[in-house]
């Protein structure tokens, strides 16, 4: 019985946390996890994965991309029914996924895994909340 209280205590709390890094990211510039492209410019990260600067170049050039695609896919997202909510999301997902396959293929395998575990990483458990967990 004790056992259960913690793990429901413990359970509450991870996603009270959650929730509150997640409102306090829509009150600073909107819900903005990491994600691969984004966790690939950040400086470190490039200098540990040791990053080419034409995929540097090629990293932000995608970020800059599927930022203006998030753009025109969430404009008056509160006005839309759940299901074209639901599209729009679908959309922005594989567009995204689309994004990180073509830093994949300049980057290598091997890197885009190291970028997708920094990536989750970064994110912490709210990154779950948001993103389907895959493989490495």
């Amino acid at each position: 019985m004790q056992t259960r209280m913690r793990v429901w205590s413990v359970s509450c709390v991870v996603v009270l946390a959650c929730a509150a890094g997640v409102t306090h990211g829509q009150q600073r510039r909107g819900l903005s996890l990491p994600g691969v492209l984004s966790t690939s410019t950040v400086p470190s990260v490039a200098k540990q994965l040791e990053l080419t600067d034409e995929q540097m170049v090629l990293a932000k050039k995608l970020l800059g991309e599927i930022r203006e695609v998030r753009q025109e896919l969430f404009a008056g997202l509160g006005d839309l029914s759940q299901e074209e909510r639901q599209d729009r999301f679908a959309k922005y997902t594989a567009q995204r996924q689309e994004k990180e396959e073509q830093l994949g293929e300049s980057v290598g395998a091997e890197k885009l895994t190291r970028l997708r575990q920094l990536s989750l990483r970064a994110g912490g458990q709210c990154h779950l909340l948001w993103h389907k967990p895959r493989r490495f």
